[in-house]
């Protein structure tokens, strides 16, 4: 396996964040990216129904090594602000997932909120469970038209560095006007009224009363879809992780029981490995 140096170790923190092409896989990167692109798309929903016009400032709290902010950076007119606490994290960021329209910012979110300034835009993935009143710090954020933000459904005790726990929808009965949705272990999205049975992660949104819900975009059906990786950035992602030359790659000993068994739900993923490591 890839070994990780220095750096990507402090940034890695036990397993705690997530480093596309270097750490947790091709799967985690689906489940990761199918976030963002959701979060894209509805912001794109919102352009293309001429709902917000201009500049849109989006800021992504906790965004780690920035690939989130990237996917976002695609919006037309759009200025992305990424925050976290890990300056090498955001060091990583400026190296790997810099663009033009993005701006990292190393702040702990408790004092960001605090003294924040107003975006269009809030969005977070996995993030405010780390912050022992999270859900209410992450309502008292300062946006114009949505926010949407990510954390994991139902947690158990097996993460040491999450301190909030079995977050389910009962936590939000005392939010008025949040709308929830939920992202199962392959990354597809389900609103409401198709929960999955195991869901691996709730996200709640609140819109602003003249941008309207979500369910009123007909444009977006559920449950949607994963994101797929592009054969070329799926070769990259997993030449890096399993760190061996890609000539000596052997197709039956190189990918485990269990990574196959979880590859029945990405056919895509599967005829691209098989196409990578023949």
């Amino acid at each position: 396996m890839y070994e990780l140096n220095d750096k990507e170790s402090i940034i890695y923190n036990n397993g705690e964040r997530f480093i596309p092409g270097i750490t947790h896989g091709i799967l985690e990167l689906i489940r990761h990216r199918s976030t963002y692109v959701f979060f894209k798309n509805i912001i794109l929903s919102d352009i293309e129904g001429k709902k917000i016009e201009g500049q849109i400032k989006v800021a992504d709290l906790g965004c780690g090594v920035g690939h989130g902010c990237v996917v976002l950076s695609d919006i037309p007119n759009v200025q992305v602000f990424g925050v976290d606490k890990s300056s090498e994290a955001l060091e990583y960021a400026r190296a790997k997932y810099n663009r033009s329209n993005i701006e990292y910012r190393a702040d702990d979110l408790r004092h960001f909120i605090q003294e924040m300034l107003e975006y269009d835009y809030i969005v977070s993935r996995h993030a405010f469970e780390h912050i022992i009143d999270g859900l209410s710090l992450s309502i008292k954020t300062k946006w114009r038209q949505r926010l949407m933000i990510e954390v994991p459904y139902g947690e158990g005790d097996e993460n040491e560095f999450h301190v909030l726990k079995g977050i389910t929808e009962r936590d939000f009965t005392d939010y008025s006007g949040i709308e929830l949705f939920f992202q199962d272990i392959n990354g597809v999205t389900y609103n409401n009224n198709l929960k999955p049975d195991k869901p691996n992660g709730l996200i709640y949104i609140m819109s602003n009363s003249h941008i309207g819900a979500i369910s009123s975009i007909d444009c977006i059906t559920y449950p949607i879809k994963h994101w797929e990786p592009e054969e070329i950035e799926f070769r990259q992602c997993l030449n890096d992780y399993l760190g061996i030359n890609r000539k000596m790659m052997d197709y039956e000993n190189s990918i485990s029981n269990k990574i196959n068994r979880k590859l029945a739900a990405y056919p895509k993923l599967e005829y691209l490995i098989k196409r990578v490591l023949k």
